[in-house]
């Protein structure tokens, strides 16, 4: 039972990776968790899309499975003691 994903119409980026959660034979392949490690310019809202292909079957595509908002959070700040106004 083959998945195909996409993110925004194209393959999934180095950046984007998934992580089977169980070790069970039967939810090895269904039950992952997502790892992103973005970097500045990754920042906005990706769509994680699949096509689900059954054994026997019409595949089902173009399902969305997760959408992925990367933001920019400053962690420190340093004020200027001499700022240019």
């Amino acid at each position: 039972m083959p998945l195909a994903l996409t993110l925004n119409g194209a393959a999934l980026p180095s950046w984007l990776t998934f992580t089977p959660l169980a070790t069970d034979e039967v939810f090895s392949d269904s039950t992952q968790i997502i790892n992103a490690n973005p970097t500045f310019a990754e920042r906005g809202t990706h769509v994680i899309k699949a096509t689900y292909t059954p054994t026997h079957g019409t595949a089902i595509s173009d399902f969305t499975v997760a959408t992925i908002i990367v933001e920019c959070l400053v962690t420190s700040f340093a004020n200027p003691a001499n700022p240019s106004v």
